[in-house]
């Protein structure tokens, strides 16, 4: 068997029941900070994640980023690939969370460095978890334009963002235990930006969204693509 497919879920698997959460605001505005009294979340089923790992060339090994701080779970899960992991804890650098008031060039050069990311890695999978709620129509232009020239066509993005712009909306910290479930650890977030599916689709151009799906505690997960299209133009203004 290769050796890929013994990570393939169990059918078995069911989703485990969302923890009861107490949550205030502290400040207000966009920048208002969300302190939240909760137990820790239970497993959380994901049902695209096993669209990012379908029909990767195992042969060769795979370059993974993840937009947030590493985890025992998702290191012990990418040990059974052949990959490089590159962990990329964006919400854990204050400094880049204050990026919101500074010119956009700053930005872009402010992004560039945290990333890291060398300049000829192409990455097969890109994990944003919740990522993409806690940054502005701008920074998600930033993040899209920065990881443009670490893509290929065929890279893989998943990301979660809040679905109402009403209900309550509670961050986590996300380790990966199997392709189709994740642990979770309760992680208090900036007030999230509550995006639409148009803002979405605007600013991370030229990656669209494929796939997206509803899950429990008002969580939308998304399963993104580079448009081939979008990335050829982009090359060509590059020249």
């Amino acid at each position: 068997m290769p050796r890929h497919q013994a990570m393939w879920p169990s059918r078995k698997s069911q989703l485990a029941p969302q923890s009861s959460r107490r949550s205030h605001l502290n400040g207000t505005g966009s920048g208002a900070e969300l302190r939240e009294t909760v137990s820790e979340p239970g497993p959380v089923m994901t049902r695209l994640l096993p669209t990012v790992f379908a029909d990767l060339d195992y042969s060769r090994r795979l370059n993974v980023l993840d937009l947030s701080a590493a985890t025992a779970e998702s290191v012990r899960f990418f040990s059974r690939f052949r990959c490089r992991l590159h962990f990329a804890d964006l919400l854990g650098d204050t400094g880049y969370q204050a990026k919101r008031r500074e010119p956009r060039q700053a930005h872009e050069t402010r992004l560039d460095s945290v990333l890291g990311v060398p300049k000829n890695v192409q990455f097969d999978i890109c994990l944003f978890w919740d990522l993409l709620n806690c940054m502005d129509v701008d920074l998600l232009r930033d993040l899209a334009q920065t990881l443009t020239s670490h893509v290929h066509a065929e890279t893989r993005l998943h990301a979660f963002v809040a679905f109402s712009k009403t209900q309550p909306f509670h961050g986590h910290r996300f380790g990966l235990a199997d392709v189709d479930r994740l642990t979770a650890k309760a992680k208090p977030l900036p007030t999230p930006f509550r995006h639409t599916h148009k803002d979405i689709v605007r600013a991370l151009w030229p990656f669209s969204v494929r796939n997206a799906t509803l899950l429990g505690d008002n969580r939308q997960e998304l399963f993104m693509m580079p448009d081939p299209l979008g990335l050829e133009r982009l090359s060509t203004l590059s020249v």
